[in-house]
């Protein structure tokens, strides 16, 4: 990776880490904020419950008076709490504070509270504010007044709850009313926000993955490219140079007319044009996925024939001792396919499994019908490939490493040349391979009536 690209990059990683920082910070900062403002509606909610409450008694407890008729007590806790909460609604906080104390004071002893009133009404308040919450239980706290004072709206509490308290402005009586867990109910609320928060950071975590994965897909390629290019010009010109010298001899310095030297030299020549040939075809392969006209001339191929042709050929052209195994099922098996492009791809494998092996090469060809393919396996027992370059071998100009193999030379274009023409004809290759044992390459190609 050069300097500038890696700047850019920890550049970006730095501006995204700030902006995903920033946003961390904002949203606790509004959680705070959520919280706060929650808590606060809650209690306020608790307030104008115990309000209502307090009204809901006295209107019952001015209701006993007329049916049953009450001592003068009773009359009058109901009329003042009527008389304090109509009339005294327009005096200043502090007084009507004053008179709600009195009031609960006298009307506990008269008519307990109403629990399930103020459950209600709590509920209410706080769904019309957006706030969804489960009330396990009220407690009522007083410095006077009867002893039972709170209650259970569940059998059994949880484990996590919330209190929330209010207590009146002169401190003479205290609600607390256990609720689910505030930052249930604040994440409840920031739900939306949360979410396209969280969106948002994944869409641009993506991008910027997708991104660098381009960019060093690309980059990677740009050196395969001119480590291509680079082996290519050297191989190029070694053929030139080699037939170059030959031919020199030959006229300049009279190694003609030796006949066995002459026929020596010529067939160096013919070598090395050879080779030459073969350089340029591999060239030309590399775009045939361009080539999108491009079309097979299947025709129906003997297998047993095409397969003696192409292990014949490798025999006389590598230097090493070759062995073929090889089994057809059934012996005199056709299959449709180009002749030319799908020999080459058989072609491709042999020279891989010989290139990749010892001195003693042993090459298994397989061809095998199948129901709707035709399975063509050829193994060997090279130097194999590991499982981490196994997914890459049908990339344009990748090479797999050859540790000490540093003299086996390539390109990256014959397995990708490979790959390119199976799917041409609708098929497909594969490999199976392991370290120090050798590689299996499979094809199937369709079959054709």
């Amino acid at each position: 990776m050069k300097p500038s690209f890696r700047v850019v990059v920890i550049s970006i990683i730095v501006a995204l880490t700030a902006i995903f920082g920033w946003q961390l910070y904002w949203l606790t900062e509004l959680y705070s904020s959520v919280k706060q403002e929650t808590y606060t509606t809650i209690v306020a909610a608790i307030e104008k419950a115990d309000v209502h409450e307090l009204l809901c008694r006295g209107k019952a407890a001015e209701a006993m008076d007329k049916k049953k008729g009450t001592n003068n007590q009773n009359k009058l806790v109901s009329r003042s709490y009527n008389y304090g909460f109509e009339i005294f609604s327009a005096m200043p906080t502090i007084i009507m504070e004053s008179i709600y104390s009195g009031l609960h004071e006298s009307l506990d002893f008269v008519l307990p509270i109403n629990f399930r009133y103020m459950r209600r009404y709590i509920f209410s308040e706080c769904r019309s504010k957006g706030i969804n919450l489960e009330i396990y239980r009220i407690f009522y706290d007083v410095s006077s007044g009867p002893k039972e004072n709170q209650h259970q709206f569940v059998k059994v509490l949880p484990r996590k709850m919330e209190c929330v308290t209010y207590t009146n402005k002169e401190g003479r009586y205290t609600y607390k009313v256990y609720i689910t867990p505030l930052m249930h109910i604040v994440l409840y609320r920031m739900s939306g926000i949360l979410i396209a928060t969280l969106l948002i950071i994944v869409l641009l975590g993506v991008a910027f993955w997708y991104l660098i994965h381009v960019i060093m897909k690309q980059r990677t390629l740009e050196e395969m490219k001119d480590d291509f290019t680079n082996n290519m010009t050297h191989e190029l010109k070694t053929p030139v140079a080699v037939a170059y010298s030959a031919a020199d001899t030959l006229l300049n310095f009279k190694q003609g007319e030796d006949k066995a030297k002459r026929e020596k030299y010529l067939q160096i020549c013919l070598d090395q044009l050879s080779r030459l040939s073969n350089l340029i075809e591999q060239i030309l392969s590399m775009s045939m996925e361009r080539r999108k006209s491009l079309t097979m001339k299947e025709e129906s191929l003997d297998v047993a024939e095409l397969v003696d042709k192409l292990m014949e050929y490798h025999r006389l052209k590598s230097d090493k001792e070759v062995a073929f195994h090889v089994r057809i099922n059934p012996p005199h098996l056709h299959i449709f396919a180009d002749a030319t492009h799908i020999s080459n791809v058989i072609s491709n494998l042999i020279d891989n499994a010989i290139k990749y092996s010892a001195d003693k090469v042993e090459i298994m060809i397989e061809v095998v019908e199948t129901d709707r393919m035709n399975r063509i396996v050829v193994s060997d027992k090279g130097i194999g490939i590991d499982r981490d370059n196994q997914s890459r071998i049908f990339e344009k100009f990748y090479r797999v490493p050859t540790g000490n193999m540093q003299h086996v030379r390539g390109y990256g274009l014959g397995l990708y040349y490979v790959k390119q023409i199976m799917e041409k004809h609708g098929g497909s290759i594969s490999v199976e391979s392991e370290l120090g044992k050798g590689s299996t390459f499979t094809l199937l190609l369709p079959k054709r009536k």
